[in-house]
C-alpha cells in the first residue's frame, strides 16, 4: 500500500534561537528530528515523504536533508500572504499538498519526534480501514519534559473516536504532578499533531479555506489550524477521527536549550 509521510516544516520558529529549527542536529550522529521520523515511518511501511516548506528553504533541504534519506521525496510549498508576517497555519500547510499527494498520508510536525509505534499504528489503520481518519494520542506524562510550561490539546474520546480537543496552556510538572490552572491526570490523552488522512481531505480544505478567508476579521493574527478544521468536520458529522493511544514518548524542541534534553531522553 502506498502511503506518504508529510512533514510540516514551513514554520518560522520564533522562540528558537540558533539557526533554522527544522534543520537542527539533535544527536551525535548529526541527525535532525525529521531524519529520525523518516526512518521510523519508512520502517512502519511508508514509502514516500513530502516536506511542506517555504520555497526559500528548498536549497537548504536539498543540501542538508535529501542526501541523507533513502526514500522517495517531494516538496510542497506553503506561501506567506503578502499582508501577513507568518504562514496561515497548519490547515493551510496541509492544503499545500493539493496536487502533490494523491494517496493516504500521515502528517507530523518537523520539530517533534514520533516513535516507530506511532507510525505503525497509522499505517496499519490505513490497511484495515479504507475511509476514516486517525490520530495517535499520547499520555500527557510522556510529552512533558521541560520545567517551562508547555501547551497541550487534551483529547475527549468516545467509543474510540475523537469528540473534541481541549486546549490547555502552560502545563508544568511540579513535584511529580501535572498542573496548568488545575491539576491534570498524567494519563490524559493529548494530541501531538500526528494525523492520518485520506486524499479527499485536501478537497475539503480547499473549499473550507476559501470560507475562512471570506469571514476573517484579523488578517494578521488569525490562523487556519488543522485542529479547528477537524473539530468543524466532527461537529458536522462528516469525519470520524479514530484515536489510537501509544505508551511511547513524543519529544520536541521549542527552545535551543531543549536539544541536550532531547538527546538524553532518546538515549534513555
Amino acid at each position: 500500500m502506498d502511503a506518504t509521510l508529510v512533514v510540516m516544516a514551513a514554520g518560522i520558529g520564533s522562540r528558537f534561537k540558533g539557526g533554522i529549527k527544522q534543520l537542527t542536529k539533535v544527536n551525535d550522529k548529526g541527525e535532525t528530528i525529521m531524519e529520525l521520523n523518516i526512518k521510523n515511518a519508512e520502517q512502519a511501511g511508508f514509502n514516500k515523504v513530502v516536506f511542506i516548506i517555504r520555497e526559500e528553504l528548498k536549497e537548504l533541504f536539498d543540501k542538508d536533508i535529501i542526501p541523507k534519506i533513502n526514500i522517495k521525496y517531494d516538496y510542497a510549498y506553503q506561501s506567506i500572504d503578502e499582508k501577513r508576517s507568518k504562514p496561515w497555519g497548519t490547515g493551510h500547510a496541509i492544503l499545500s499538498l493539493k496536487g502533490v499527494v494523491k494517496e493516504n498520508f500521515c502528517v507530523v510536525n518537523a520539530d517533534d519526534y514520533y516513535t516507530l509505534d506511532s507510525f505503525k499504528k497509522i499505517y496499519d489503520f490505513f490497511t484495515s480501514n479504507d475511509k476514516d481518519s486517525v490520530m495517535v494520542g499520547y499520555k500527557l506524562k510522556n510529552t512533558v519534559f521541560v520545567p517551562t510550561g508547555v501547551n497541550r490539546g487534551i483529547c475527549h474520546i468516545n467509543d474510540g473516536k475523537l469528540v473534541n480537543i481541549e486546549e490547555t496552556y502552560d502545563i508544568k510538572k511540579i513535584d511529580g504532578e501535572f498542573i496548568s490552572d488545575k491539576k491534570l491526570d498524567e494519563d490524559s490523552i493529548v494530541s501531538m499533531n500526528i494525523w492520518g488522512f485520506r486524499p479527499n481531505m485536501l478537497d475539503y480544505l480547499e473549499n473550507d479555506f476559501k470560507l475562512f478567508l471570506d469571514n476573517i476579521k484579523d488578517y494578521e493574527k488569525e490562523e487556519y489550524l488543522i485542529g479547528d478544521v477537524i473539530q468543524k468536520m466532527i461537529d458536522e458529522g462528516i469525519l470520524n477521527m479514530y484515536v489510537l493511544v501509544t505508551d511511547t514518548k513524543c519529544i520536541g524542541i521549542t527552545y535551543s536549550e531543549d536539544i541536550k534534553l532531547f538527546d538524553e531522553i532518546i538515549k534513555g
